[in-house]
């Protein structure tokens, strides 16, 4: 994703990015933690039902049909439940099919009594996710019973909507509140910015009034990451002061050179500047060929010359080049002139 290229718009997609990607997060870890709060309640029923349905297995692995009768009959027809031993298989609620977790401490002889449920697991069974023979899918508990004639398997299960549709009704006004919430961030990482970003929109307007001549400096009285910024500013606003305050110009007209004279082109003037110090700055040059001098005035700059030592450079006579000379001998003459005064 590319960033916008204002500095508010890059801080505010950040923030915004973040808010959303914590509100999901904690969306779903709400949600996690909602179902599991269901889920604990179910297995606590199941873990109930598993022991009523346990007493139905006897010491010598046969069932006790009467007690199986009363136990079934308080079981909603909707929900799953079996008893397999090795010789018998009795189930309601639908066919889920035998589902063994990995083996676990057999439970009392004879009785499916609870052990205190180990971390995930439910009332003294072990908890899955299976399908009936319709498809629907379905939560339970299942638990080993010990008996003389080997382990039963005793199995207890619930519609999986017993679980869901209760999260899924917890999450609509969770979602709605989460959604107010990263609005009310997202205003308040706005008002943020605005506030925050301030001091750099007094910066740059008070950049501005020194370009313009209507300010001398930065205020340093800024926020500590910026007070650095306003020294350097302040620092390179008085170098330029001074630089500008000490700086020389000179200007050597066309009618004067020789070269311009045969050539009937005796109109036209040339300016240099230099610092206190003589070294070149700059030039103004209006000249017909003025170019060709604009050229060798860059190449000067960009080497750092002095006037003195552009002017005292090899020459050709007559040419209309010699004007930068005068001019720079007369930039020389102002700079010395000045040193003396000085002195």
């Amino acid at each position: 994703m590319r960033l916008p290229r204002s500095l508010f718009g890059r801080m505010l997609a950040l923030s915004l990015g973040a808010t959303l990607a914590a509100l999901l997060v904690a969306g779903f870890a709400i949600s996690g933690v909602l179902e599991r709060f269901v889920t604990d309640g179910i297995d606590a029923r199941l873990g109930d039902r598993l022991v009523a349905l346990g007493s139905a297995v006897r010491a010598d692995g046969s069932l006790d049909r009467a007690q199986l009768a009363r136990v079934s009959e308080r079981i909603p027809r909707n929900e799953p439940w079996l008893i397999e031993t090795d010789t018998q298989a009795i189930a309601g609620g639908g066919h889920i099919g035998l589902i063994r977790p990995p083996p676990r401490p057999a439970l009392a002889s004879g009785r499916a009594s609870p052990r205190p449920p180990r971390a995930g697991a439910g009332r003294g069974g072990e908890p899955f996710e299976g399908r009936r023979d319709d498809g629907m899918r379905v939560h339970g508990l299942v638990a080993v019973v010990s008996t003389r004639m080997g382990n039963a398997h005793v199995l207890a299960a619930v519609p999986r909507a017993e679980i869901d549709r209760p999260v899924m009704g917890a999450l609509a006004p969770l979602t709605a509140s989460l959604a107010i919430l990263g609005l009310s961030l997202g205003g308040a990482a706005l008002v943020q910015l605005r506030v925050g970003l301030r001091p750099l929109t007094t910066l740059r307007g008070t950049v501005e009034a020194i370009r313009h001549g209507r300010a001398a400096s930065v205020p340093e009285d800024l926020p500590q990451e910026l007070a650095p910024l306003a020294r350097e500013l302040n620092a390179l606003a008085a170098e330029t002061a001074a630089a500008l305050a000490g700086a020389r110009a000179s200007a050597a007209r066309a009618s004067d050179n020789a070269r311009a004279g045969i050539d009937g082109q005796d109109k036209g003037m040339v300016r240099l500047y230099a610092d206190s110090h003589g070294t070149l700055l700059g030039g103004t040059i209006v000249l017909t060929g003025g170019e060709h001098l604009a050229q060798s005035v860059a190449l000067a700059i960009d080497a750092g010359m002095t006037a003195e030592r552009f002017a005292d450079q090899a020459w050709y006579h007559p040419v209309l080049k010699e004007l930068l000379q005068s001019a720079a001998r007369d930039l020389v003459d102002q700079v010395n002139e000045s040193a003396d005064r000085k002195a």
